[in-house]
């Protein structure tokens, strides 16, 4: 059948014809990012690159006049000042003691390499009657076991952790007790940054 029809036009009428099908498909609910990509070309404008028309189409399907359902990522609860600094400082407690946790167990990691984790790795060269004098600089090869640096590393990385978010509460805390009447909305990021149970 469209065969038909598109033989009885001329080409401005099927171009015509075309245009009205494209905006019939555009005006399909779900599919307003092929509907911005059809006015961006009638407007000559370049067509967006591959990671930007997907975040357009992303953008339109999550957040489209079609969406009726709760925008959670909209909403805002609002607390004092005074009750976000308090639980900042529940923050600042925990992350000390986890902090006091870690540093307990870099001092248990540092005293077993100091005891036992040690290789040393010794050439045989130098059990010669007349080592040469460069073999005594290559001598040894001294290196903490495999197991330990890795317990190590994530001793301090945790440190590393609880340090920086120590420090960014404690910051947080300070600027909400100098300003407790004031009410802040919060969106669910900024809920659980202060308030989610550690």
């Amino acid at each position: 059948m469209l065969g038909a029809r598109l033989a009885t036009h001329d080409g401005r009428e099927m171009v015509v014809e075309l245009r009205h099908a494209l905006d019939a498909i555009a005006a399909i609910r779900g599919c307003q990012a092929f509907g911005q990509g059809l006015r961006l070309g009638r407007d000559d404008g370049a067509c967006p690159a591959d990671d930007e028309r997907h975040q357009v189409a992303r953008s339109m399907s999550l957040h489209g006049p079609h969406d009726r359902g709760m925008k959670r990522d909209e909403w805002k609860f609002e607390y004092t000042a005074a009750r976000l600094a308090e639980a900042a400082d529940a923050k600042i407690a925990h992350h000390s003691e986890r902090l006091a946790f870690w540093k307990g167990k870099r001092d248990e990691v540092l005293a077993t390499i100091r005891a036992d984790g040690l290789e040393i790795d010794e050439k045989i060269v130098v059990g010669y009657q007349s080592p040469k004098s460069r073999d005594w600089e290559r001598a040894n090869r001294v290196s903490v076991r495999d197991d330990l640096r890795q317990k190590l590393d994530e001793v301090l990385e945790k440190l590393r952790d609880h340090t920086e978010q120590l420090t960014q509460y404690e910051g947080w805390s300070q600027m909400l007790c100098a300003n407790p009447e004031q009410r802040v909305g919060l969106d669910i990021d900024d809920w659980l940054f202060f308030l989610r149970r550690a």
